[in-house]
């Protein structure tokens, strides 16, 4: 029985009527109470990535199917290769990330990363992929394996699923550039049962708990990666971000921003006496430094305008009427 409601009622020394008869005809079963334990919330995401429809499965998960297997897929790699196990966990205050790489012989790294910043789970699990990553590029690892128990990570790098989350989606455009550094790449889901080192890795982390012998320690004070701050007054609603699931390592990320009232964008500024593409610089030290301009009007017009643009891993892109960011290029 795992309900603490069904146990206050059944041992309850003042009841009476079909209670009272009702306890007595369930005392010889000898029943064992135990109380519900927390759903871990990367469960709820894996649900909803496992549920999502995609040119590959239009329906769902196989009922009649057993119990989960390790996804087996072949990569593509021409040397031995270093494997990587990645997991994220949140508690009520902290947030951690564990990480364990595994060389071709069989030797282990484990790190434990302290998030000293409010985190989703999926920003942890996020946050522990593109630590191992970071690692395993200044180790000289060029093929490596990656494993993780987030069917929604997984699926989101490897392009099976969209992502719709601006913070989410500045992870992945991160976790692309970083793609790019490795000769063969793979990722795969495993169950949790196969995750279990860099689970508790993780669970160490966010909790604070002792270090074990052995364990690489790291604290990582803000996230890896974040999306364009807005401006005052403006929602964060204004600025979703999504990346399409037909996603190419090769090509530049294809972010699509979600705007209000497109009908309200405003035109570029004309080139100024300063050259054709002073009006980019103009937005980008007001995205920056939040320098504006000594006269009134340009300086209100520079404020105005900004709202239509976003600031994406360093790069300063406009956000069309379509809702495609568009990435300004200088003319030189």
């Amino acid at each position: 029985m795992t309900s603490y409601m069904l146990r206050a009622i059944l041992h309850n020394s003042n009841a009476t009527g079909n209670i009272a008869k009702w306890a007595a005809e369930l005392a010889e079963f000898q029943l064992d109470f135990q109380p519900r334990h927390a759903v871990k919330s990367q469960i709820l995401a894996d649900f909803i990535a496992e549920w999502t429809p995609s040119p590959s499965n239009s329906g769902g998960p196989d009922l009649n199917a057993g119990p989960p297997e390790p996804e087996v897929r072949t990569p593509v790699f021409t040397e031995p290769h270093w494997t990587l196990f990645f997991d994220g966990s949140v508690r009520k205050q902290w947030a951690g990330a564990g990480v364990v790489l595994i060389d071709p012989n069989g030797d282990q790294l484990k790190y434990m990363v302290h998030l000293e910043f409010k985190a989703t789970n999926n920003m942890a699990e996020y946050e522990a992929l593109i630590f191992g990553l970071t690692e395993a590029l200044s180790l000289g690892v060029r093929q490596l394996l990656v494993k993780g128990d987030s069917q929604l990570i997984i699926k989101q790098v490897r392009g099976d699923c969209s992502c719709n989350n601006p913070q989410l989606a500045a992870y992945l455009i991160h976790v692309r550039k970083l793609e790019k550094d490795f000769d063969a790449l793979e990722l795969q889901h495993v169950p949790r049962e196969f995750n279990s080192a860099a689970d508790d890795l993780s669970a160490r982390a966010s909790t604070w708990a002792s270090v074990p012998e052995g364990v690489f320690e790291r604290r990582l004070l803000r996230p890896t990666a974040q999306p364009a701050e807005l401006g005052e007054g403006d929602q964060a609603s204004t600025s979703k971000l999504a990346v399409p699931a037909a996603f190419h390592p090769w090509c530049p990320p294809r972010v699509v921003c979600a705007v209000e009232d497109p009908g309200d964008l405003i035109a570029p500024l004309p080139p100024s006496q300063g050259g054709p593409d002073t009006w980019i610089s103009e937005i980008w030290d007001y995205f920056k430094d939040n320098i504006l301009p000594d006269d009134d009007v340009s300086a209100e017009r520079i404020v105005q305008l900004a709202k239509c643009y976003a600031v994406v891993e360093g790069d300063l892109y406009r956000c069309g009427a379509n809702g495609i960011l568009m990435r300004c290029i200088s003319q030189e």
